[in-house]
């Protein structure tokens, strides 16, 4: 079928939007490597030894534990006691398919949602409500840390004030979404529904629709019945926050770095925000961001490269384990057919 003129452009915004996310990343880390020589970066990490690594990635282990709490929560509270090391399974796979694929750190989720109805046979609304609260209440979570991050940073010197007021405004817009749809969910309200029925007939009555208001109702009920459970797995989240924020400083005190807390926290922001990106794993943004946080704290851009290099080499270790387990849960599944 030959191409209609009106199809053109949209094909051309195709093309150049895949260019993009394959140029952009490979601009970002030639601009970044340029900046230091590979054998400033070998001196950082040759710093580390083997009881400073194993203390590291104990740590992150923890983390990664101690992230799938939330859900878990919210499972049990639903009645359904699943194995706390399963569901950590399970979101590990959920992280590899959204860290190895584009856009910012989403499109993971509905493999937690198949692995608790093909596994344990949680029906498919629940489990989808009970994904989508787990991913709201860690947006809250993290959109709040990037305010709190980005208040920090921008009261550095170098920024103009017009820059401080739009920068702080988009953190707080970040945050003042998720948190304001959780508000409404805990009064009863159902916001997505709501939009639904302003769509065209056609669209609003399709199967999308519909199973977005049974998620969404679900999800509603649960917030009022649950309060207590709300609260608890908010609180898991923002352990989760301090947690990180010392384990970024702790990477930086092994690599011979003092960081102060308001340093750790604005360069783990740049770090956070660089993962908002629509790139694979924040690939290029990562280490770009890093580099320009070391550097405005007057630090070597060697620096940043090798904290950016053990985030990266972190992150893939996850995500590996992740695939394995998405390939163990399919053999399993394979077997069971």
């Amino acid at each position: 079928m030959s191409e209609t003129p009106e199809h053109r452009p949209r094909l051309w915004i195709k093309r150049i939007g895949k260019l993009l996310l394959v140029l952009v990343p490979f601009l970002l880390l030639w601009w970044t490597f340029r900046q230091v020589a590979f054998e400033q970066v070998w001196a950082i990490l040759r710093q580390l030894n083997i009881i400073q690594i194993a203390i590291w990635l104990l740590l992150n282990v923890g983390l990664v534990t101690l992230m799938t709490g939330r859900w878990w929560l919210i499972l049990h509270s639903l009645g359904h006691h699943l194995p706390y090391l399963t569901l950590t399974r399970y979101r590990l796979g959920s992280f590899a398919v959204s860290y190895f694929t584009p856009g910012p750190q989403f499109g993971g989720e509905p493999i937690q949602v198949l692995a608790l109805r093909q596994y344990h046979g949680i029906p498919g609304t629940t489990s989808t409500a009970s994904v989508g609260l787990d991913k709201l209440l860690e947006l809250i979570a993290n959109f709040s840390f990037l305010v709190f991050g980005t208040t920090i940073a921008l009261t550095s010197a170098w920024l103009s004030d017009e820059w401080r007021k739009s920068g702080l405004a988009l953190a707080m817009g970040l945050l003042a979404i998720p948190l304001a749809y959780l508000v409404l969910m805990l009064s009863g309200k159902q916001p997505l529904t709501t939009v639904t029925d302003y769509l065209p007939r056609k669209i609003a009555q399709n199967w999308i629709s519909l199973s977005l208001r049974n998620v969404e109702e679900e999800m509603s009920v649960f917030c009022i019945d649950f309060p207590k459970t709300v609260l608890q797995a908010t609180l898991v989240s923002f352990s989760v926050w301090l947690g990180m924020v010392f384990e970024y400083w702790l990477m930086t005190y092994f690599l011979g770095l003092r960081l102060s807390l308001m340093h750790t926290v604005s360069a783990l922001t740049a770090a956070r925000l660089a993962f908002l990106t629509p790139l694979p794993g924040g690939l290029g943004a990562l280490e770009a961001s890093q580099v320009l946080a070391l550097q405005t704290l007057g630090l070597e851009p060697s620096y940043g490269i090798s904290i950016s290099l053990l985030i990266r080499l972190r992150d893939i270790f996850f995500g590996l384990v992740g695939l394995l387990g998405l390939v163990s849960m399919i053999q399993q599944r394979y077997h069971q057919n």
